[in-house]
C-alpha cells in the first residue's frame, strides 16, 4: 500500500482526468468477515459467486476501445502526468474495466467490477469522495479497495483526507476477472454514515503498483453520485 501522503496537482481540470493520494496500513479496524443478504429478491452474497449481480444494471461500461487521455504516474515521491500511449501497466492486470455495478441497502454498499485483463497483485481501485464539485475542491474522503490474488480476497480502507487514521470497512472477494465487494456503512465515520449516499459524489480509478519498481500508475474511469446508485426498492 501507499505511504501516506497527499499529492494533488496543480493545474485544477487535471484532477478530474485522475488523482493519486497515499495509504499505509496503520490503526486498522476490524471487519466482520460475512456474507452479507440484501432484502427481499435482490440477493447480493460475496461469496466469488458472481451470478447474483446479473440481474443488476451496468452503473457504467467501457468498450475495448475506451482508453483515459491522461494518466498518473508515481515514483520515488514524484507524481507526473502522461499520456495514455506512455503507459506501462494500462490494459494488463485488471487496470482495464468493462463493467461497473453498484447496489445498496441499509446497512451496506456493494460493488462489482469486471476487467478486461486477468486481475495481479497490485491492482488497487480508488473511490475519492466529494461532499462539493467546485473547481478545486479537493475529495473529503479516499476509499481503497485491495485484492490478494494468493487467496482471492481482499479489503477496502478508508481516510479523511488530511488525517493519518485509517479505518477497514470492508471485505472484497475475485475471480480471474470479476471483483465483488461489500463495504459496511456502520463502520463509515461520524456523518458520513448518513451523508455518503444523499450528498457524495465519487472519482472512480484503478491503478497498478509495480513493487520491484516502486511505482505507481493511475487511470481515471468514471465520475458518479452515490444517490444514482439503486436500491432495493428500484429493482
Amino acid at each position: 500500500m501507499k505511504d501516506m501522503k497527499y499529492y494533488y496537482i496543480i493545474i485544477c481540470f487535471i484532477i478530474i482526468l485522475s488523482h493519486s493520494t497515499g495509504l499505509s496500513a496503520q490503526e486498522i479496524a476490524t471487519v466482520p468477515e460475512e456474507s452479507s443478504v440484501l432484502q427481499e429478491n435482490a440477493i447480493i452474497t460475496i461469496d466469488k459467486d458472481f451470478s447474483d449481480w446479473e440481474k443488476i444494471a451496468p452503473l457504467a461500461r467501457f468498450s475495448s476501445f475506451y482508453n483515459p487521455f491522461k494518466f498518473n504516474r508515481e515514483k520515488n515521491g514524484k507524481i507526473e502526468v502522461h499520456k495514455i500511449e506512455d503507459s506501462v501497466y494500462w490494459g494488463y492486470n485488471g487496470t482495464q474495466l468493462k463493467v461497473i455495478k453498484a447496489l445498496f441497502d441499509r446497512n451496506n454498499l456493494y460493488f462489482y467490477f469486471s476487467t478486461g485483463s486477468p486481475i495481479t497483485n497490485g491492482l488497487l481501485i480508488f473511490l475519492y469522495l466529494y461532499k462539493s464539485r467546485g473547481i478545486c475542491d479537493l475529495n473529503s474522503y479516499t476509499i481503497e479497495i485491495t485484492i490478494d490474488m494468493n487467496t482471492r480476497n481482499g479489503r477496502i480502507f478508508l481516510w479523511e483526507n488530511g488525517k493519518k487514521e485509517i479505518i477497514e470497512v470492508g471485505i472484497v472477494t475475485a475471480s480471474a476477472k470479476e471483483l465483488e465487494c461489500k463495504l459496511s456503512l456502520d463502520l463509515l465515520p461520524g456523518t458520513l454514515q448518513t451523508e455518503l449516499i444523499p450528498d457524495y459524489s465519487v472519482d472512480l480509478t484503478t491503478c497498478f503498483f509495480e513493487k520491484s519498481s516502486g511505482m505507481y500508475e493511475e487511470y481515471f474511469f468514471t465520475t458518479f453520485y452515490f444517490k444514482d446508485i439503486p436500491g432495493p426498492e428500484d429493482l
